[in-house]
């Protein structure tokens, strides 16, 4: 079960998303960054980049938000249909009926205070639905190997395109990624534990997968020390947007907040 929801009411009061939209697109924006190795994905190339779709496993949504009030497939669908059509992600539907989602850059409008200045367009020639600009449509290309292997009436989706993120990470990973990785467990760490003294005696709860991602770069550029020296800052701070984030990692950790806090006398 997901026992936080967290909706930015801010970012999302301009689209045509309700409560229930927004609890589901809160959900896929944590379960489409989560490290799980039991969740199947596909790997499409577009415009030359690999772009990664998560299948949806609707059974496991329902459970998940049970607040929903939702039992049944095809609503949850229709709701991740009018997700893709404001913007945030790209739906991709396979021969053989499964679902499968991509979030979009504009996920990242969930993360800070800032209100968007236009309304996402829509597109939905074939089957993938979505705003940006790399919405990828197989039936435009029959030539893909990816579609041609979906089609295939002879055998099931080759293991060749069902990326686990481990074996991704494995490809590249070397002695210094093992530290920072390292590094990187120690700060968490000590947020939790400044978090439990300083904000709530309950222990902090984050997407690990996704704040690694945000936390290495700052680690590289600012140093372990300077980053534990502003999440003191950030955590003694009676700032209205860190309040209603609950002082989360994942704000602590966006450009918008370090910079302020860089900023900070």
């Amino acid at each position: 079960m997901k026992y936080y929801i967290l909706i930015n009411q801010l970012a999302l009061h301009d689209t045509n998303l309700d409560l229930k939209d927004a609890a589901i697109l809160d959900y896929l924006k944590d379960y489409c960054t989560a490290t799980d190795n039991n969740v199947k994905e596909l790997v499409f190339t577009e415009h030359g980049k690999n772009a990664r779709y998560i299948l949806v496993n609707f059974k496991k949504l329902i459970e998940d938000i049970p607040l929903l009030r939702i039992k049944n497939k095809s609503s949850i669908s229709d709701r991740i249909n009018k997700i893709a059509k404001s913007g945030f992600a790209i739906t991709f539907r396979a021969p053989n009926g499964e679902l499968y989602i991509r979030l979009t850059p504009k996920i990242n409008n969930l993360n800070f205070v800032s209100r968007p200045n236009r309304k996402a367009s829509v597109k939905t020639d074939g089957q993938a639905q979505g705003s940006d600009d790399t919405i990828y449509d197989p039936n435009t290309n029959p030539n893909n190997n990816i579609y041609n292997n979906l089609n295939s009436n002879t055998s099931p989706i080759p293991n060749s395109i069902l990326i686990n993120s481990n074996i991704k990470q494995s490809l590249h990973r070397d002695t210094d990624k093992q530290e920072l990785h390292s590094i990187v467990k120690k700060f968490f760490s000590y947020y939790k534990a400044n978090f439990m003294e300083l904000i709530s005696k309950k222990p902090p709860v984050f997407n690990w997968a996704q704040c690694e991602r945000m936390a290495k770069p700052l680690i590289k550029s600012l140093g372990e020390d300077n980053l534990k020296a502003l999440l003191i800052k950030y955590f003694k701070s009676d700032d209205q947007l860190y309040r209603s984030n609950a002082y989360s990692l994942s704000c602590f950790l966006s450009a918008k907040t370090i910079h302020k806090l860089n900023h900070l006398s």
